[in-house]
């Protein structure tokens, strides 16, 4: 098994440093896709088992693609937040890397904890409590990148900023310890 996600891992970093090398994108990308299909295929037939545990489950593919959804989501605001506040309300670096960074780490591992909490607590009340999580998880942090790119000052943005991280992907995360179990 771990051969195998190891040789799925390399045929993404060999495709990822094609793409770069020679600019042909969509043909390194399909050409990881297909490698992918190829890894389900062979899975199926020679480990019906472990096939069924992933691809072969409707919650394990909607909780990949959803998760990548949100992780690419919160990793671009996450990645483009130092750059647009450095530009539009005039900082240096340092203040604003700084400020980010701090309010990153705290709100980021805060959120891992009280987002697993609360969907412990909450799934007590209401089966469905994973399911509202995620909407939240969804739904709370457009909102709250609107209202970081129409911030005036640095306090406002990072304020906005550290609500956008606690809200964003990291309560999520807390849910993987309930889907751990039902799996």
């Amino acid at each position: 098994m771990w051969l195998n996600l190891l040789m799925a891992a390399g045929i993404v970093v060999v495709a990822a440093g094609l793409s770069v090398l020679t600019g042909h994108y969509a043909l390194w990308i399909a050409l990881s896709v297909y490698s992918v299909a190829t890894w389900a295929h062979v899975l199926h037939h020679r480990d019906p088992a472990f096939f069924r545990l992933t691809f072969g489950d409707k919650t394990f593919i909607y909780a990949t693609f959803s998760g990548a959804a949100i992780t690419c989501f919160a990793g671009t605001v996450m990645t483009w937040s130092i750059p647009y506040a450095m530009r539009t309300l005039s900082t240096n670096a340092a203040t604003v890397g700084l400020s980010l960074g701090l309010v990153s780490v705290v709100g980021a591992g805060a959120s891992v904890f009280v987002g697993g909490f609360v969907a412990d607590r909450w799934k007590r009340r209401d089966k469905r409590a994973p399911i509202w999580i995620a909407m939240i998880v969804l739904l709370v942090p457009i909102p709250l990148l609107l209202a970081m790119m129409h911030a005036t000052t640095l306090s406002t943005y990072v304020l906005f900023y550290a609500v956008f991280i606690f809200s964003s992907p990291c309560p999520g995360l807390g849910l993987m310890s309930h889907w751990c179990r039902i799996w």
